[in-house]
């Protein structure tokens, strides 16, 4: 079957360029490879800050994400108080024609 030998051939190949690729990658990364190891204590304070800023970063996000999300839910409640106020008003309106037709059909006959 020379059309496996050559399916062989060509995954064996396309593997080989994904390994070396994937080598040549990580020899040439800047970061967080080639960095050197900090401090321990520089490293726990520097990263106690970047903690405490993306808590605050966080709550303040979830705060306004909620407000918005509130805000939508009163417009939402809203229209559709405006739409059942509107559907009564137009119901009323047609019912008090609907009476006046009656009462001049009876006027009529």
């Amino acid at each position: 079957m020379p059309e496996a030998m050559v399916l062989y051939t060509v995954t064996a190949v396309v593997v080989a360029a994904l390994i070396a690729w994937v080598v040549f990658t990580l020899k040439t990364a800047k970061e967080p490879w080639a960095r050197p190891i900090a401090d321990k204590s520089a490293a726990s304070e520097s990263a106690g800050e970047g903690a405490d800023a993306a808590v605050k970063a966080t709550r303040v996000a979830a705060s306004e994400k909620s407000s918005r999300t509130s805000d939508d839910a009163e417009e939402k409640a809203d229209a559709k108080a405006e739409a059942r106020a509107e559907a009564e008003s137009a119901a009323a309106e047609s019912d008090e024609e609907g009476a006046k037709a009656k009462t001049a059909e009876g006027k009529n006959a």
